[in-house]
């Protein structure tokens, strides 16, 4: 029964991989950016249906003494360009070389978001939502690694999601 769920779960990964991989890059971003607010909505609404608050600061609040310029650099521009390089191009570049076999994908994006949400962490509710996010952006950069063009596709989500998240802490 577990193996049967498994491999349908598979064959569905597989199935939007191969959608997404095949896409336009203006398409894919606007694919894979629905797909992250639409994770983040929902995630905010379950954590507000149930009370539940976000524990401790984000990077954002961390900074609230600076000026807004400065954390717009920081957090709009700077922190997409040196996440995706940290979390998306340098794991895949060292992971794909030591891992073989059919779960080397999984392997890789599992082990990414990870570190993304560590990296993260203020808490475990915002680890769990890092984690996803984490996931997303790397399978996503995974799925344009044919086309040439998946550390410009994740660094412009990450920017856009970033420049959206920093917007509604104004």
């Amino acid at each position: 029964m577990n193996k049967i769920i498994i491999e349908k779960y598979k064959s569905l990964f597989d199935k939007y991989f191969l959608i997404i991989s095949n896409c336009n890059l203006a398409k894919f971003i606007l694919i894979q950016i629905i797909l992250i607010i639409g994770f983040s909505i929902i995630f905010k609404l379950i954590l507000h249906f149930f009370s539940i608050e976000i524990e401790g600061n984000t990077s954002v609040t961390l900074f609230d003494n600076k000026p807004i310029f400065l954390k717009f650099i920081l957090f709009v521009i700077l922190g997409p360009i040196l996440e995706t390089l940290i979390f998306q191009f340098l794991p895949y570049l060292i992971l794909s070389n030591f891992l073989r076999g059919r779960n080397k994908k999984i392997i890789i994006i599992i082990v990414s978001a990870l570190f993304f949400a560590f990296t993260h962490w203020y808490g475990i509710f915002y680890f769990i939502y890092a984690l996803a996010i984490g996931l997303i952006l790397m399978f996503s950069y995974l799925s344009r690694l044919k086309k040439g063009d998946s550390f410009q596709a994740i660094l412009i989500i990450h920017t856009l999601f970033n420049c959206l998240a920093f917007l509604e802490r104004l």
